[in-house]
């Protein structure tokens, strides 16, 4: 019975399943000491999980309006900028729109820097969850009588018996249900007209 978990777990693992599956209820016996554990579960579905995740997306949704509000900007100059092409030395028109190129060399650094800050607090807020959640693991973890806890990624099919991932969502839901974020810090994009 072992030698066939252990196969399932090489073959899960040599297939490079990234995606998490479901444990499929094939039957079988619950067996004893063997527990299953789905931390992108307790991730997604705890109330501090969907607490940060809701901050995280209201973050990121205001870094891209503001992205794409300085973007309008930029496009409406380099607009104008056109328009006035004829009516301008070629010297003064080549050095506005070289300008115009800056900014928008200034916004995609901008953007790429917001990005990589978001995701920063993004991993801060997984990394902060997780140490929330390691005790209600252990505590789970002895309560049923584990004796080997598996990564349900690595799990093809078994017993939803197996399973603790509901009893540790509840367990954190009882913990926490909010995390600090280390908010990201805005700058002002791409500057004004020019």
């Amino acid at each position: 019975m072992n030698t066939r978990l252990v196969v399932c777990t090489v073959l899960a693992v040599a297939s490079g399943a990234a995606t998490a599956m479901a444990v499929t209820n094939f039957g079988g016996p619950t067996l004893p000491g063997i527990c299953v554990l789905d931390r992108a579960t307790v991730l997604t579905t705890s109330k501090v999980g969907i607490f940060a995740t809701g901050r995280f997306n209201q973050l990121r949704q205001s870094a891209q309006a503001d992205v794409n509000a300085q973007q309008e900007k930029i496009l409406a100059d380099n607009k104008a900028l056109l328009a006035q092409q004829k009516t301008l030395p070629p010297a003064v028109f080549q050095q506005k729109q070289q300008v115009v190129v800056k900014r928008v060399a200034d916004l995609r650094g901008e953007a790429a820097r917001r990005t990589q800050s978001l995701e920063a607090m993004r991993q801060d807020a997984i990394n902060k969850i997780s140490q929330q959640a390691q005790p209600v693991i252990l505590s789970v973890y002895q309560s049923r009588h584990c004796g080997l806890l598996l990564s349900r990624e690595a799990v093809l099919a078994g017993n939803p018996g197996l399973d603790v991932t509901g009893d540790v969502v509840k367990g954190l839901n009882a913990k926490i249900s909010v995390v600090a974020l280390a908010e990201p810090k805005s700058t002002n994009l791409a500057g004004g007209k020019h």
